[in-house]
């Protein structure tokens, strides 16, 4: 099922509503909407139901990433794309990881040719 991503755009980066927090390995918080999550990727709708640790919990820990890939990640979901004040071209290994992990695909692309643009510059 294809969702038009452009309807969550107010909401990402928007706290009002929010429900849930994921964490990363450097302890930052960030802010989300477990329904945005479980609509926009199929690991957040199995951590979030099914009787799932997590389907209960506030916080969501994620030891094997930043926070500022967890933002790539978020961003993706509530927007359909990352800028590049998200993604950086240090950061394309690690968040193409994240894609991966998250099962992505269509960030991961976008994170290919991110890469490929600014390897050619």
């Amino acid at each position: 099922m294809q969702v038009e991503t452009t309807i969550f755009n107010p909401l990402f980066k928007n706290y009002l509503f929010s429900d849930i927090k994921i964490k990363g390995n450097d302890d930052v918080e960030i802010n989300a909407h477990r329904v945005i999550l479980a609509v926009r990727s199929e690991v957040f709708k199995r951590m979030l139901t099914n009787g799932m640790k997590e389907s209960t919990q506030e916080v969501i820990e994620f030891p094997e990433f930043s926070s500022d890939i967890l933002c790539v990640i978020l961003e993706y979901l509530y927007t359909g794309s990352v800028t590049e004040q998200t993604l950086t071209i240090e950061k394309t290994a690690e968040a193409f990881r994240g894609a991966d992990y998250f099962l992505l695909d269509q960030l991961k692309l976008q994170i290919i040719k991110f890469f490929k643009y600014h390897i050619k510059k």
